[in-house]
């Protein structure tokens, strides 16, 4: 007995540190390029491509976009323009990951470039720098995102074929792509999963339901990081990270995505591809139609319907009632 004590207080600090030299998990987080003659919402489009390209490398676990902005929030950090080594340092302190990932996307006459840094937080070293040039429509930025995640990551980037540009870029391309890199993000997170059952009242990663019910935010089914995939009841006010499908209830509150039909008294999302219909809706992004008394966003690319229509950024109008469309 006093042998085997012997071997395993031997052989402890050895397979110790064997476990923590295969878990080569890096957490990283990825800050939006700074646009330079680049609008706003093209340049978040292309760092949500980076960001679910990045998820696809098997070594890294990325920072969500709402977590990120939330602490950066409450630590009163502007991300907007951090480029700088000493900035992502900072920011990267803040979030507390290994890794940041930043950099900038521009446009010169009909030339596009990507500038994209892959940085250390504890050596505050540069680990990898990517650039690409492009010359054509800015949608075709997109599949060259995929490479500068796998340069990023110190992989081989994938073999691409010559691709024909249009003469103007369409906004509508770069919103369907969008739309599809979400639905390939959540489709990966379930690749992931061990298991496709009902999560349970712990939560775990790639979670999802088709149900949810919520009394009132925290006492409802599952936890708000499970993702909703059908139908979410909300008795009072409800509250998760995405749902795919119908959000009913009197307060509806959703931290990403939510693609499908939101219905309530109070509606609260983040990015919505569809219909948002209440009293008070409120969202950062509409892809689609806003239906009630007062509908308040950011960015607009779609309707809104009712007697105070707020869209306010790009607008020389932030308000405007009845109808107000957004492009």
């Amino acid at each position: 007995m006093k042998t085997s004590l012997f071997i395993l207080v031997l052989f402890l600090p050895g397979w110790f540190a064997l476990a923590q030299a295969g878990d080569s998990t890096v957490t990283i987080a990825v800050l939006t390029l700074e646009g330079k003659g680049v609008p706003v919402q093209e340049a978040e489009i292309l760092t949500e491509r980076l960001r679910s390209a990045l998820v696809g490398v098997n070594h890294y676990q990325i920072v969500e976009r709402t977590q990120m902005e939330t602490i950066m929030r409450e630590q009163g950090f502007r991300q907007a323009g951090c480029v700088s080594n000493e900035c992502m340092v900072e920011a990267g302190r803040i979030l507390g990951v290994r890794q940041m990932v930043g950099g900038m996307v521009g446009k010169i006459g009909s030339s596009y470039t990507l500038d994209i840094r892959l940085f250390d937080i504890e050596t505050t070293e540069i680990v990898r720098v990517v650039t690409r040039n492009h010359q054509g429509s800015i949608e075709n930025l997109l599949p060259l995102i995929e490479d500068v995640a796998r340069e990023l990551a110190g992989e081989k980037p994938a073999p691409t074929t010559p691709t024909q540009s249009p003469d103007k870029p369409g906004e509508l391309s770069l919103v369907t792509n969008h739309i599809i890199d979400s639905f390939e993000r959540f489709k990966h997170r379930l690749a992931r999963s061990d298991k496709f059952d009902l999560p349970s009242w712990r939560h775990h990663n790639n979670s999802w339901t088709p149900f949810q019910f919520s009394f009132i935010y925290p006492e409802q089914l599952f936890s708000s990081k499970v993702d909703v995939f059908g139908v979410r009841f909300n008795l009072i006010y409800g509250k998760n990270r995405n749902v795919f499908g119908w959000d009913i209830g009197l307060i509806n509150e959703i931290d990403n995505d939510l693609f499908g039909f939101q219905w309530g008294i109070y509606n609260i999302g983040e990015t919505i591809y569809g219909i948002q219909y209440g009293l008070l809706n409120t969202s950062r992004t509409v892809y689609g139609i806003q239906i009630g008394l007062i509908n308040v966003c950011d960015q607009l690319t779609g309707i809104q319907i009712g007697v105070l229509n707020f869209h306010t950024r790009g607008q020389s109008f932030p308000f405007f009632p009845i109808i107000n469309i957004g492009f």
